[in-house]
C-alpha cells in the first residue's frame, strides 16, 4: 500500500502539463497505464492472495510443522516482491513471480489436507 500511495503521489508530483492539470482524484483513481497502473495491480494482486496464503501459513504451521511453514513463507516474500518489476514486463515475465506463489500456497494447503486425511 505504501508502494501504491508513493507512486500516486509521484505522478501528481511529475504533472507538468500547465494546460491540462490532472487532480489527485484522478491520478489516485483512473490510472489506466505507467507507474500507476502498476501500483495499483501490485496492491490488489497482493490483496487478493493474501488470504489463501495467510491460512494456509497458519494451517500449516499450527498443525504440520512451524519450522516448514517459515520456510515456505520466506520462499513466498522475494517471488512477491519482485511482482512490480515483472508486472512492467508483461507476458510470460509475469509467471515468474505469479506460478512460485501458486506452488508455495499449494504447497502448504496440500500438506495440511493430506496430514489431515491421513489421520
Amino acid at each position: 500500500m505504501t508502494f501504491q500511495s508513493f507512486a500516486k503521489f509521484y505522478i501528481l508530483a511529475k504533472d507538468d502539463d500547465k494546460q491540462k492539470k490532472l487532480g489527485f482524484r484522478q491520478i489516485k483513481y483512473d490510472s489506466k497505464s505507467g507507474l500507476g497502473l502498476v501500483s495499483d495491480r501490485t496492491f490488489l494482486n497482493m490483496l487478493e492472495q493474501s488470504p489463501l496464503f495467510l491460512l494456509g501459513l497458519w494451517m500449516h504451521a499450527v498443525f504440520i510443522s512451524p519450522d516448514s511453514a517459515a520456510a515456505a513463507g520466506w520462499l513466498y516474500l522475494p517471488f512477491r516482491a519482485i511482482y512490480p518489476v515483472v508486472f512492467r514486463m508483461g507476458m510470460p515475465w509475469l509467471f515468474l513471480s505469479t506460478f512460485p506463489n501458486y506452488f508455495v500456497v499449494m504447497y502448504l494447503i496440500g500438506t495440511t489436507v493430506r496430514a489431515a486425511m491421513a489421520v
